[in-house]
């Protein structure tokens, strides 16, 4: 995650919506089964292994580095939070998690990089940043229900802004089709712990998108697979 603590995200002025979002949407504990599915990992491999072998850039390199350990910061997050909450969402989207980091993880073998991952102990992790990160989220995960929702939406806004900076400086095509889906899934996240939220009348400030791309997310339909 591209985190940056104090930064001002936009120039414009902050609303914070409050209970009654207009999103409507079945049922936030079953959004994966409506559009985020956990990735076939087999599948995955055959698929992303039959795209060219292209040359990668140092770019490319660090960014799936950096996104493999990235997603596991969600992962865990997600499985600590569940754990004092007991709040199913964390625990599907966890799965996900899980889905996505393998992913990476195929990227990184496909194209002989070190996995930055080497203990996949829950709060564990190589990049120091990464790990202050976590420790600061599960910290404010679990000081509450509510508090809980607004981290589940922090991870997802922070995943998606990082994805859509990646992409931006990648063209290997397989790639591309791991950030394409990943950055799919975390919008279908994002809906659904916007949902959680409202109908809880809880109040939430976008941090790291703009509230234009974070209200054109979570005011818009699931995406289902393709």
């Amino acid at each position: 995650m591209i985190y940056e603590k104090n930064s001002d995200v936009h120039e414009l002025i902050v609303i914070a919506v409050c209970g009654g979002g207009r999103y409507e949407e079945s049922d936030y504990l079953a959004a994966d089964d409506q559009g985020a599915s956990i990735v076939n990992i087999e599948q995955a491999a055959t698929e992303l292994n039959s795209l060219p072998e292209e040359k990668i850039s140092v770019n490319e390199e660090r960014d799936l580095i950096f996104l493999r350990e990235e997603e596991k910061v969600a992962r865990d997050a997600y499985l600590k939070i569940f754990d004092v909450n007991e709040i199913d969402i964390f625990m599907n989207i966890a799965d996900v998690e899980q889905s996505h980091t393998d992913a990476v993880k195929i990227l990184l073998d496909k194209y002989l990089i070190a996995d930055p991952v080497t203990d996949d102990t829950v709060g564990l992790f190589t990049n120091p940043d990464l790990q202050a990160i976590y420790d600061d989220l599960v910290s404010a995960g679990s000081q509450s229900l509510e508090a809980a929702i607004k981290v589940g939406l922090e991870v997802e806004e922070l995943d998606i802004k990082d994805i859509r900076i990646f992409r931006g400086r990648a063209d290997n095509e397989d790639i591309l089709l791991v950030y394409e889906s990943l950055e799919k899934d975390s919008r279908n996240h994002l809906r659904s712990f916007w949902k959680l939220l409202t109908d809880k009348g809880y109040c939430y400030v976008p941090k790291h998108l703009s509230q234009e791309a974070f209200y054109a997310i979570v005011n818009s339909e699931m995406e289902t697979a393709q």
